[in-house]
C-alpha cells in the first residue's frame, strides 16, 4: 500500500467538496465513467433500516483506471491528465479537465472508496483507492492483483453519509435531473445505458422536439467545412 497527499491547502481542497444539490456529486462520477469509454453505467443507492440514506454506489463497465495513472489522477488539483487530450480511446469529447469532480462525493458521505479494474496484457488488474473527508488531501492506493472473471471499469462506494438527502432518494426525480443534465451528450452518443436505483436516465424525457440545422463553418485555414446544430 502506499499514499497519495495533494500539495494544496486543506481549505482550498474542501470548497469543492460543498454545493447545494448533491445530485451534482453524482452526476461528476458518471462523467468519469464516461470519459472511460464507460457504455453501462449504473448508481445504486442503499438505504438503512430508518429509510435513511446509508450509502450510494456507481459501478461502470469503462476502462478502469490504470495503477500506474492513479498518482497522475489523485496527486494533483487542477492539472487532470485529461487536458492532455481531447477525446476517450473510443473518439468521444472529454468532459472533465480539471480533477476536482472526485471531491464532490466527499459532500455527500466521509469515505470514499474506488475499486478499478483494468486490462493489462490480456489480462484483468484490479487495485484499491481510499479517501477520507477527515483528511482530503491523503489518498490511500492498495497493492494491485490480478482478478479472474471480472470485467473492467470502476466501482465507487460512498458511505459514512450524514445527512439524509430527499433528493438522492427519490429515484424517479434523479433520473429525471440527469436525463436533462446528461441529455445532449447521450443524444450525441446513443447506446449508453445508465440508471439511478433502477430508473432509466433517459434524456427523451427532457425533450419536447428535436430540429437539426445545418451549418457551414470555416476552419483556420479558411476552408469551408458543412456542420449541423
Amino acid at each position: 500500500m502506499k499514499q497519495i497527499e495533494l500539495k494544496v491547502g486543506h481549505d482550498h481542497v474542501e470548497l469543492h467538496t460543498k454545493f447545494r444539490n448533491p445530485l451534482v456529486a453524482v452526476e461528476e462520477l458518471i462523467w468519469n465513467s464516461l470519459d472511460a469509454d464507460a457504455n453501462e453505467i449504473t448508481v445504486l443507492v442503499q438505504l438503512n433500516d430508518l429509510d435513511g440514506l446509508d450509502s450510494m454506489q456507481v459501478n461502470d463497465d469503462g476502462l478502469g483506471l490504470r495503477f500506474d495513472k492513479c498518482e497522475d489522477a489523485f496527486g494533483s488539483l487542477g492539472d487532470s491528465p485529461k487536458l492532455r487530450t481531447r477525446t476517450t480511446p473510443s473518439g468521444r469529447l472529454l468532459h472533465g479537465q480539471n480533477g476536482k469532480g472526485r471531491f464532490r462525493s466527499f459532500g455527500i458521505g466521509k469515505n470514499v472508496t474506488w475499486i478499478s479494474r483494468y486490462k493489462v496484457k490480456g489480462e484483468v488488474r484490479e487495485f484499491r483507492i481510499q479517501g477520507h473527508r477527515s483528511s482530503l488531501k491523503r489518498f490511500d492506493i492498495g497493492d494491485e492483483e490480478v482478478v479472474i472473471g471480472k470485467r473492467t471499469g470502476v466501482e465507487v462506494t460512498i458511505d459514512g453519509i450524514e445527512q439524509d438527502y430527499p433528493s438522492l432518494k427519490n429515484a424517479s426525480h434523479a433520473a429525471l435531473e440527469l436525463s436533462r443534465r446528461l441529455a445532449l451528450y447521450l443524444k450525441q452518443y446513443p447506446g449508453i445505458k445508465i440508471t439511478y436505483a433502477g430508473k432509466a436516465v433517459d434524456p427523451s424525457v427532457a425533450e419536447v422536439s428535436t430540429t437539426s440545422i445545418p451549418l457551414t463553418l470555416a476552419n483556420k485555414e479558411g476552408a469551408e467545412i458543412p456542420a449541423e446544430l
